[in-house]
């Protein structure tokens, strides 16, 4: 099986395979989640010091925050394979 790389910002790529879900941060479940994670050791900054705008889920279980909008992550997965938008 091939592995694609995603451009999540701030040069910064994941393997497209491996994305479970794209959150939006800002949000208070998105918040606890993030500080669920920081405690488990498996929250991965990828903002380069900008504010998070998502969270991305992968199926390792690590939370990696971007700097990228979630709509944009999504469809950049999207483009990938070649998924219509909704």
């Amino acid at each position: 099986m091939k592995s694609y790389l995603m451009d999540i910002g701030q040069g910064a790529s994941l393997a497209a395979s491996q994305v479970l879900a794209i959150l939006k941060a800002n949000t208070s479940s998105s918040r606890k989640l993030k500080g669920v994670a920081k405690d488990l050791n498996v929250l991965i900054d990828a903002t380069g010091g900008k504010p998070a705008r998502s969270l991305v889920v992968t199926l390792s279980n690590h939370l990696i925050l971007s700097a990228q909008d979630p709509e944009e992550l999504t469809q950049r997965l999207n483009e990938i394979y070649r998924l219509p938008e909704n």
